[in-house]
């Protein structure tokens, strides 16, 4: 049988791993705050067009970019009819507009890629 090696804590250390979980805490705090806010300005200037609502969120509304956007969201063969608009626009108004850690996270992911 291994022997354990036991963890040494020293009052540094516990000092350290408290302001580390208090940092996550604080930080889900105010991301959680953000998101509410956002939601709040989303549902109180509802946006009567999808380029609207992706200017509102800071997305591009090119064609390109909406096709991008129509096929993550499960809409294939997106040709840009006022059918498919109206559908993407919908699954949009039911998420919230990504926060900067969303965008980091992509960008890192489309890099790896």
């Amino acid at each position: 049988m291994k022997k354990k090696i036991p963890i040494v804590v020293t009052p540094q250390r516990a000092k350290d791993h408290y302001k580390m979980i208090k940092e996550k805490v604080a930080q889900a705090q105010q991301d959680i705050a953000t998101h509410r806010m956002n939601k709040q300005m989303a549902e109180s200037m509802p946006q009567a067009s999808l380029s609207g609502h992706l200017a509102m969120i800071g997305h591009p509304s090119d064609f390109t970019s909406r096709a991008a956007l129509a096929k993550e969201h499960g809409i294939h063969d997106y040709a840009g009819t006022r059918d498919q608009n109206r559908q993407l626009h919908g699954i949009l108004m039911n998420v919230p507009p990504p926060t900067p850690q969303d965008k980091m996270r992509k960008q890192l992911l489309d890099s790896m890629k």
